[in-house]
C-alpha cells in the first residue's frame, strides 16, 4: 500500500492552512491510498474554508480507487497527469497491485468523464516536456517503441481533442491563467504553436512524426522552420 511522507493529519493541516491564506496546493500522489488521503484533505479544507476560488490539484494519480474518481469534480480538485509515465512504468503496476487494480492506472478518461478539468504537462526530468510524444501516448497508451502498455486500462485512452485541451486550457486553468492563456481568443496572449500535421485527423500512429514549424510567444515569432 506504500507509505506517506508525512502523516495524513499533517497534509490535512497544511492544505487547510494554505487554502485559508488563498493558496492552492499541489501534492504528488502515486498510489490509490495517497490519492484518497489527499482528496480527504481537500474535502476537509472545503468544509472549513471558502474555497470557491481555490484550485487544489493532485499530481500523477498513477492508480486510483474507482470510488474516488467522481470526487475530483465534486471537490473542485484538478487531476494533473503526465501520459509519458505509463510507458516509463513498463508494466510496474501490474506486478505491484495486480491486474484488477491496474484497470484504474492513469485513469484519465474516467476522471475526465465526470466533468473534472484535466491538466496535462511535464514532469521533467522524469517525464520529458515535449508534448507531441505525450499526446501520442495519451491517445494510444503506447511507448514510442510501439509497445502497448496499460493492457488492463485501454479504455482510458483519450481522444486527440481531449488531450490537446488538457495541455492547453487545462494547464492554464490549474494556474489561474485561463483568462489569458489556453485558448485562442481575442484579448489573450498570442501563444501559439504551429505543427506540420493536423493531429485531429491523421492516424494516431503518425502523431510521433509531427514537427513544430513555428512558435509564437505573446504575438512574436520566436521559432520558425
Amino acid at each position: 500500500s506504500g507509505a506517506l511522507n508525512y502523516p495524513a493529519e499533517q497534509f490535512q493541516k497544511w492544505t487547510a492552512e494554505a487554502n485559508r491564506k488563498g493558496y492552492g496546493v499541489r501534492v504528488h500522489c502515486i498510489g490509490d491510498y495517497a490519492v484518497h488521503m489527499m482528496l480527504d484533505a481537500c474535502e476537509q479544507s472545503n468544509q472549513r474554508n471558502d474555497n470557491e476560488q481555490i484550485r487544489n490539484s493532485i499530481e500523477h494519480i498513477e492508480v486510483i480507487d474507482p470510488q474516488d474518481i467522481p470526487r475530483f469534480q465534486k471537490l473542485g480538485v484538478i487531476p494533473s497527469m503526465q501520459p509519458l509515465h505509463l510507458p516509463l512504468d513498463r508494466f510496474d503496476k501490474r506486478y505491484r497491485v495486480g491486474r484488477e487494480r491496474s484497470r484504474y492506472e492513469w485513469a484519465m478518461k474516467s476522471i475526465l468523464q465526470t466533468g473534472a478539468i484535466l491538466a496535462a504537462g511535464t514532469d521533467y526530468p522524469v517525464a520529458d516536456y515535449d508534448p507531441i510524444p505525450n499526446i501520442y501516448m495519451a491517445v494510444t497508451r503506447k511507448g514510442i517503441d510501439g509497445i502497448q502498455y496499460g493492457m488492463e486500462s485501454l479504455t482510458e485512452k483519450l481522444s486527440v481533442s481531449e488531450i490537446l485541451k488538457a495541455y492547453t486550457y487545462g494547464g492554464a486553468y490549474v494556474n489561474h491563467m485561463e483568462n489569458c492563456l489556453g485558448t485562442l481568443e481575442e484579448g489573450k496572449y498570442a501563444d501559439i504553436t504551429a505543427i506540420d500535421k493536423d493531429l485531429l485527423h491523421i492516424d494516431p500512429e503518425e502523431i510521433l512524426n509531427a514537427d513544430v514549424v513555428m512558435t509564437i510567444v505573446n504575438g512574436t515569432i520566436v521559432y520558425e522552420v
